[in-house]
């Protein structure tokens, strides 16, 4: 009987414990909990990248926007289109016959050392000095940086030694420049002067002769023109 009597109480007591501490729930909590856990990891990895994607955004917005007038953007692809609407022909353009002598120079075997760019620039930045000016300032008057000045100054020689002898100045031709302006030149200035006269020569060959040549290689070149200005 008491057997029979204790059988039955633990049989009340099992059918008046809750559910909610049966043997199960823990697992189930637990399981939750650590799904909670995994969410919430993910959320902040999702700020994170949108915060680190707002960041780049912003320090590399001159990439996409020149500029804002009252929170308007003005987008760099629209300066670009004004760009090439107002001078787009002429710089395809010279950047074609760039293509063009350099193709040509490679043809021939020109080349160019470092020492014949600085000393092609030591003589211009010298002959800026004589006019009272700096060759730093002469740049930035024609909007010029110092990589772009150097880009030229390689062609021309490239162009120089290709041309060769039709653009040489020889010191009889400059005698016959300053018999034929009557040019009174002290004896103190005449070597400035000649070289300085020796250059213009030069120039103007190189404008005559340049041109011609650069036309020749123009015509002779197969360019293929994917945008109409």
């Amino acid at each position: 009987m008491e057997q029979q009597h204790e059988h039955e109480v633990e049989e009340r007591i099992e059918a008046e414990v809750p559910a909610s501490v049966s043997d199960n729930e823990p697992k189930e909590a637990v399981s939750k909990g650590k799904g909670e856990f995994m969410i919430s990891k993910k959320m902040i990895l999702m700020v994170a990248v949108v915060v680190l994607i707002a960041l780049v955004a912003y320090y590399y917005r001159g990439v996409f926007v020149a500029a804002t007038v009252n929170g308007s953007p003005i987008s760099r692809l629209e300066v670009i289109r004004a760009l090439e609407k107002a001078s787009g022909k002429q710089v395809l353009e010279s950047l074609i016959v760039q293509r063009v002598l350099v193709a040509e120079a490679k043809s021939l075997g020109v080349t160019v050392t470092s020492d014949e760019i600085q000393a092609e620039i030591a003589r211009i930045e010298k002959q800026v000095g004589a006019q009272g000016g700096t060759l730093e300032d002469a740049l930035a008057a024609q909007g010029l940086s110092l990589a772009d000045f150097t880009k030229q100054v390689v062609m021309q020689i490239q162009v120089e030694k290709m041309l060769g002898e039709k653009v040489a100045v020889t010191p009889a031709e400059v005698d016959a420049y300053i018999e034929t302006s009557k040019l009174k030149i002290p004896e103190e200035q005449m070597e400035l002067a000649r070289t300085s006269i020796a250059d213009q020569l030069k120039r103007d060959k190189m404008n005559k002769e340049g041109q011609a040549f650069v036309d020749s290689l123009r015509t002779k070149a197969k360019v293929s023109l994917f945008v109409q200005y």
